[in-house]
């Protein structure tokens, strides 16, 4: 992962990435941008799994449409897994037919800590709502 548009950061395939606290308000995202096709009615969901010694935990992911560079900011679940791992999630229903980049955290919050670590990225389209509209041929 890269921090604000910077390449500085990466992450090898099946690891775990390391950022020390606080990492201010920056932008986290794939060192190589993913963007899917999806239809308006599609839902995007996004998770990550971070590990911190935060003590306060929240911020958003953001769904980017490539096609208006528009932002689409919703604040994520957190679900605590043990005493420093916790499942952070949220899900976008589109509204317009384009090119969506997914895996990218925006607003990240952590207070009280001194590092966070992401793992186990995880990305998901449910088409049923696009597909829905669309012709059979």
């Amino acid at each position: 992962m890269r921090k604000g548009g910077t390449d500085a950061e990466s992450i090898i395939h099946g690891h775990a990435q390391r950022f020390a606290l606080p990492l201010g308000e920056v932008e986290l995202l794939p060192k190589t941008d993913i963007f899917v096709n999806v239809l308006s009615g599609d839902t995007l969901s996004q998770s990550f799994v971070i590990e911190t010694d935060a003590t306060s935990i929240n911020g958003s992911f953001t769904f980017f449409m490539d096609n208006t560079a528009s932002h689409h900011i919703v604040p994520f679940n957190v679900q605590q897994l043990t005493a420093t791992k916790y499942l952070v999630s949220a899900s976008y229903t589109t509204g317009t037919d384009g090119k969506w980049r997914i895996l990218d955290i925006m607003r990240l919050n952590l207070t009280g800590g001194t590092y966070v670590e992401f793992s186990n990225p995880y990305a998901a389209i449910d088409l049923s709502g696009g597909s829905a509209n669309q012709p059979v041929s």
